[in-house]
């Protein structure tokens, strides 16, 4: 080897072997450093802990003794900058440095004195906005009030928010002229200051949808705006929100830029991207009251330009078997409000009945104030088996039904509800074999209690009919199963005949308790609690269960496992039940 190639590799190694041999030293040289807080603590004690420089580079491998003592110099101002955001202006800080034991031990004892509360409170809109309800709940719901400690966050907070909702409600020239946080140490007092101009408020300008598939005039219809209407993003996000429920389009933007503006008007450019014209589904499952069972479906998106659809679902288990076909069409509010053309064939073999269903249907379903609401009219007809009673029978049902969710999550809430009825009824003097009148009430709520939700349940069902054993099975009652009384069989309480065989009833009553405690994010726990029955005019009998699960949370919902057993029975048998969906 040259003595020029020896001097080129020494030059290449010195640096990395200069770096080896100073990790020992610096390992070894790093200072121990403890910091105490004292006298304060909950966000104050983390706010000054962050603030707190020395506490930040306490650990630095290169933190050396000049350097902390400056830190330690520096750490009362910070830890009274600290305090300030939180009302405490007149902090007093006594600190100490000593050196102990190989280590270091920077102590403040902090006495956080009065704090500064707000003596006024002044919060002015003028221009257009001064007359728009939206400012007036702003600031109805500042979060600083008179008497109050003044909090730099909540402050802060509000002030963007204003300026938010300013640009959200169309006023896009909006300005602060003034804010200021006035604090008077003398009396411990502030004087809070707003004062928000926001000049005109901008307009909807001309509304452009792309070319597609599908007819102008059905896609205007999910407009909440009309082209003149005061601007307001909320009303977009509605538009936005509606294309994307329909589930005609893969991709969709509203663009509304105010530098578009044309004499105060924003145009609006709504861009979309339609889905494939078929949507072909396959599932697998399993249900205790059900067991396995299959299902094949296709959704024709788009039969022609004016939006109708049309499904078909395939349904095979070794207890419930089926087809049914919907064909909707959408009317003047196409995301809630539809026409509906329904026929389907099912099959149903149980322990207590067999029957055969066909029907036919039309229904018209419209949103009243947060209220989804149909109007039907089905052609029921069911060849059936129930205990000794055999039969066919054939119903024109007219009925109406009222449905509504409320819930801060549909899939898993912690506080929500569900409240659905039914009223539905036949003649014989409008063609039908048997007269009958029947309603049914089923609500559902979940309330917040102990770290956990408390789920409760009630469904009430009652029936008039002159001729009761030409009442078709599936509009009898019966209870027992995943969704009833569980510990029992899938309808398998009820009325009985003199061999005791479950004739099913003309009324129904269940009500169900249940606890559920999760142990993390995913994980969780049941214990409940089930009382009630099917029954006739005079012979109610209540049958209870009560047992325990455990629960999982998936994206599509809850996967539910109970094991219940009757409560009243001497020997009773646990029967295990799997139930898979959202709560309400």
């Amino acid at each position: 080897m040259s003595i020029s190639n020896a001097a080129y590799l020494m030059n290449r190694i010195r640096l990395p072997l200069f770096l080896l041999l100073l990790v020992p030293v610096v390992a070894w040289g790093a200072l121990a450093v403890e910091v105490r807080v004292e006298g304060i603590d909950g966000v104050l004690h983390d706010n000054v802990m962050q603030r707190l420089t020395l506490a930040t580079e306490r650990e630095h491998p290169l933190l050396e003794v000049y350097r902390l003592r400056r830190l330690h110099q520096r750490a009362t101002g910070e830890i009274r900058e600290a305090l300030r955001p939180f009302g405490y202006y007149k902090a007093e800080v006594q600190a100490d440095l000593t050196e102990r034991d190989g280590g270091w031990l920077a102590q403040y004892r902090v006495t956080p004195g009065p704090p500064v509360r707000v003596r006024e409170l002044i919060l002015d809109v003028e221009g257009a906005a001064a007359a728009d309800p939206a400012f007036a709940a702003w600031r109805e719901a500042f979060p600083l009030r008179v008497g109050g400690v003044l909090e730099h966050g909540p402050y802060e907070r509000a002030k963007r928010e204003l300026l938010q909702l300013a640009r959200d409600r169309g006023y896009f020239g909006a300005q602060l002229l003034r804010q200021a946080l006035e604090v008077t140490l003398a009396d411990d007092s502030a004087r809070v200051v707003l004062h928000l101009a926001s000049g005109p408020r901008h307009a909807f300008g001309p509304i452009h949808f792309d070319a597609v598939g599908l007819n102008e005039e059905l896609l205007r219809r999910y407009l909440t705006f009309a082209s003149g209407e005061p601007y307001d993003a909320e009303r977009l996000f509605d538009l936005q929100r509606g294309l994307a429920d329909s589930d005609y389009f893969e991709f969709i933007e509203v663009r509304a830029e105010p530098e578009t503006a044309v004499a105060g008007q924003v145009p609006v450019e709504v861009r979309l991207r339609l889905k494939p014209d078929n949507r072909y589904t396959f599932g697998l499952g399993y249900g205790t009251d059900t067991g396995p069972r299959i299902s094949v479906g296709m959704e024709r998106r788009r039969v022609n330009r004016d939006g109708h659809r049309f499904t078909v679902e395939t349904t095979i288990s070794e207890v419930q078997s089926g087809i049914r076909g919907v064909y909707r069409i959408p009317l003047s509010h196409p995301t809630t409000d539809f026409l509906s053309f329904t026929s389907g064939w099912e099959r149903e073999d149980l322990d207590t009945s067999t029957r055969e269903t066909i029907t036919v249907g039309a229904g018209f379903t419209l949103m009243l104030a947060r209220w989804q609401r149909t109007l039907a009219l089905t052609v029921h007809n069911e060849s059936y088996a129930v205990a000794d009673q055999e039969d066919t029978t054939t119903l024109v049902l007219p009925s109406a039904s009222w449905l509504r969710v409320e819930a801060d999550d549909r899939l898993f809430p912690t506080r929500g509800w569900r409240l659905g009825a039914e009223l539905r009824g036949a003649s014989e003097t409008l063609g039908s074999d048997a007269s009958l009148l029947q309603g049914i009430l089923r609500a559902k709520a979940v309330v917040p209690l102990a770290g956990g939700r408390l789920i409760t349940r009630v469904d009430l069902g009652g029936s008039q009919t002159p001729d009761f054993e030409r009442i078709p099975a599936s509009l009898r009652f019966f209870a027992g199963g995943d969704n009833s009384i569980r510990g029992y069989a899938y309808k398998s309480l009820g009325p009985t005949n003199a061999a005791g065989e479950v004739l099913g009833g003309r009324h129904l009553l269940v009500m169900s308790a249940e606890y559920e405690y999760y142990f993390g994010p995913r994980f969780g726990s049941a214990v409940f609690y089930d009382v009630g029955n099917a029954f006739d005019d005079d012979d109610f009998v209540l049958m209870r269960g009560a047992g325990l699960g455990l629960r999982w949370r998936l994206p599509f919902g809850a996967l539910r496992l109970d094991v219940a057993s009757p409560v009243h029975e001497a020997r009773p048998e646990w029967r295990l039940h799997i139930t898979v969906g959202p709560d309400l």
